[in-house]
């Protein structure tokens, strides 16, 4: 068994390209197999009706401001190319599916809360690549199972690794 290691790189970018390669230096510098960032967009993450929290009122903007630039997405693949660690992103909708996929990235995480909307895990799973899929609050044996079932109907052989995850850090 080998041990393939992901720097989660996430949102801590601030929109910031500048601190975005640097996240990517420190994990390359550091020996990891991958650097992950996260793919989602502001309009279509939350609903225009999510309550705000903790003094943030528009939940939206918030998500906004942590969003990772699109355009980005193409260079800093070619940046971890030129260092030799591996490029991954983290889709929320299909259009990041679709975007990751044409950037050739070696395959693809669902993350814990999309794991449970059987239409997204089969759209991913439809791509052919290897996924990485979060469990974590709320799953069981059974939910698990369900993943690995709406996977397999995309793929015959496919390659899947779960991780547990918690939420509560």
């Amino acid at each position: 068994m080998s041990v393939f290691v992901i720097a989660e790189a996430g949102a801590n970018h601030n929109r910031n390209i500048e601190q975005a390669f640097t996240l990517i230096d420190i994990a390359a510098d550091a020996g990891a197999d991958a650097v992950k960032f996260q793919t989602y967009s502001s309009e279509t993450l939350y609903s225009k009706n999510t309550p705000g929290f903790a003094g943030h009122k528009d939940i939206n903007k918030l998500i906004k401001n942590s969003e990772l630039p699109r355009e980005w997405q193409k260079e800093l693949k070619q940046y971890c190319d030129q260092l030799g660690i591996e490029f991954m992103s983290t889709p929320f909708d299909e259009a990041a599916v679709d975007e990751l996929v044409s950037l050739n990235v070696d395959r693809l995480k669902i993350a814990g809360f999309e794991s449970t909307d059987p239409r997204f895990v089969r759209m991913v799973a439809s791509t052919g690549l290897p996924i990485i899929v979060s469990a974590g609050i709320g799953s069981n044996l059974q939910s698990i199972q369900n993943i690995i079932d709406w996977i397999s109907l995309e793929q015959s052989d496919p390659d899947i690794t779960i991780l547990h995850c918690n939420n509560a850090y």
